[in-house]
């Protein structure tokens, strides 16, 4: 018998080339809905093909409200070039608080599961203050919330990714990285398997460095950041970059399949069940994996 190789199996591109119906529900992609799709794609289906959105958790309202602060902090900064002090931080806390709240409806439409609302409320305010206190003074911001749309060869639709910030060299005038911010509930001193796309992407768009800066919500609040953890950045080398777009062309042409092969309403794969995001997935009451 012949040696059995892979390339025994397969097919001519022509053969194995799909039509690109996915454009037909989203006009673009993003590092989330990518991640997403990377990690379940039964959830992909229920939010971007079915349009289904669940109700924001205590942890992301407590995420939004804190990062919030900082954007009214960085915004303020690029036209003074300095950080607020405490006293208007602490209102400018305040202030992203009830706008994160409004944004999702009303405190009644925020699933906050065993945790109330005030006690989360006063985390958040620590968490800010240490970001504000130890790293912030070390920020100097060009672009907050900055939104970019860049192409993926091989992807019909556009990307599109809102920065947190881009930041510049305050002696050189040049920008220096991109800076992401995240709160967590643990340590942090790599970055978790699902920031990887969503930096990979917006390095490749960019051509900066990134750097992720994470605030540990414990009963202490903690910081990480790249000062002391050097992995917590990502450098813009070329085979980073071709890295990225191949994910993200992997995780979109399988997408694509899907919707191609199951169509729009037969369940596509519930893949979730094989890691932790069921715990906290919005759409486990509808999703056949979990029928008895």
């Amino acid at each position: 018998m012949g040696q059995i190789t892979f390339a025994a199996f397969a097919k001519p591109l022509e053969e194995v080339v799909e039509p690109w119906l996915l454009s037909e529900y989203v006009k673009h992609l993003s590092a989330t809905s990518l991640n997403m799709g990377a990690r379940c794609p039964r959830q992909f289906q229920e939010r971007y093909i079915h349009g289904k959105k669940v109700p924001p958790d205590g942890a992301i309202t407590l995420g939004s409200a804190e990062w919030g602060a900082h954007t009214i902090n960085y915004e303020q900064k690029i036209r003074s070039g300095l950080d607020l002090p405490e006293g208007d931080l602490e209102d400018a806390y305040a202030a992203s608080w009830d706008r994160t709240i409004d944004d999702s409806g009303g405190v009644g439409e925020i699933d906050w599961k065993e945790q109330k609302p005030e006690e989360l409320q006063g985390k958040g305010l620590r968490m800010a203050q240490l970001y504000h206190r130890e790293v912030s003074p070390r920020v100097f911001p060009a672009h907050v919330e900055k939104k970019v749309e860049f192409e993926v060869p091989g992807i019909p639709v556009p990307l599109v990714a809102y920065l947190d910030a881009i930041t510049r060299d305050p002696e050189q005038g040049t920008l220096a990285y991109n800076l992401e911010h995240k709160t967590t509930a643990r340590r942090v001193t790599a970055p978790r398997p699902n920031w990887r796309i969503q930096g990979g992407l917006y390095v490749a768009a960019t051509t900066l460095p990134l750097q992720w800066h994470a605030v540990i919500s414990t009963k202490e609040p903690q910081l990480c950041t790249p000062l002391d953890y050097p992995e917590l950045q990502l450098a813009p080398t070329v085979a980073q970059r071709l890295n990225a777009y191949s994910q993200a062309r992997a995780i979109a042409s399988m997408l694509n399949h899907f919707l191609v092969a199951l169509g729009p309403d037969e369940p596509w794969p519930a893949t979730g069940v094989n890691s932790e995001a069921c715990g906290w997935c919005g759409y486990k009451s509808n999703c056949p994996a979990w029928r008895r």
